[in-house]
């Protein structure tokens, strides 16, 4: 029985180590973490000046600095050279069982292509994305992932699709608390729209009318 409970303990310490590991990142990206959504220029500053000390990291805290750096990056519209580190991510956390790691890699992934001007690769990673989170709650990510879409759809002329991508993208926001959700939710529903090169401006004005009325003045459930 001693034996037992020792070797059930040992199990539990191991276990136990394995996650502190995974969680307890270094300051530098527990900083960037902290600041990347009202400060991107804040986090790659952090992610740039631990740049020279990632390399002893453990493999899983390397890939996730590489994806936040990605993230940064995107943030500040600066655009990648090419599209080999990301596939490495996310390679990587298609491996592991940390699926909202992995939904945020395949996103920067599309978000790689469709600066690299691959529409059909960034629209397969964007797809990618919904269809891990398939059965999640309505989030930040999926609102953002469809209205890449739908931005995607309508440079390519598929006016269609991108209103319902940009239908999609407003579904999201269901329970706004502020201001900025609302706002959100009337950018992502005129993006498929107001575009100079639209060539039916009538049927667009039509499409946003009955966009508001379905979704900008329906109650909130």
């Amino acid at each position: 029985m001693g034996k037992h409970l020792t070797y059930l303990l040992l199990l539990w310490v191991i276990f136990c180590a394995g996650c502190a590991r995974h969680q307890d990142y270094p300051e530098a990206i527990q900083r960037a973490e902290n600041c990347m959504d009202t400060h991107p220029d804040s986090a790659l500053h952090y992610l740039s000046a631990y740049a020279d000390s990632i390399g002893i990291q453990s493999e899983e805290t390397r890939m996730y600095y590489h994806l936040l750096t990605h993230q940064a990056k995107d943030k500040l519209y600066i655009k990648p050279e090419s599209d080999s580190l990301i596939n490495r991510i996310v390679t990587f956390y298609d491996e592991t069982d940390d699926k909202d790691k992995q939904m945020l890699a395949y996103y920067y992934q599309g978000s790689v292509y469709r600066d690299l001007n691959d529409a059909p690769r960034a629209l397969k990673a964007f797809q990618q994305v919904l269809d891990l989170g398939e059965g999640y709650p309505p989030c930040d990510l999926f609102a953002r992932t469809y209205n890449q879409m739908g931005t995607l759809f309508a440079h390519q002329g598929l006016y269609d699709e991108s209103l319902e991508a940009n239908k999609k993208a407003a579904e999201q926001f269901i329970l706004p608390t502020s201001l900025k959700p609302f706002l959100q939710k009337v950018n992502y529903l005129l993006t498929a729209f107001v575009f100079p090169f639209h060539t039916n401006f009538l049927i667009s004005q039509k499409k946003i009318i009955w966009i508001a009325n379905s979704y900008l003045y329906s109650p909130i459930k």
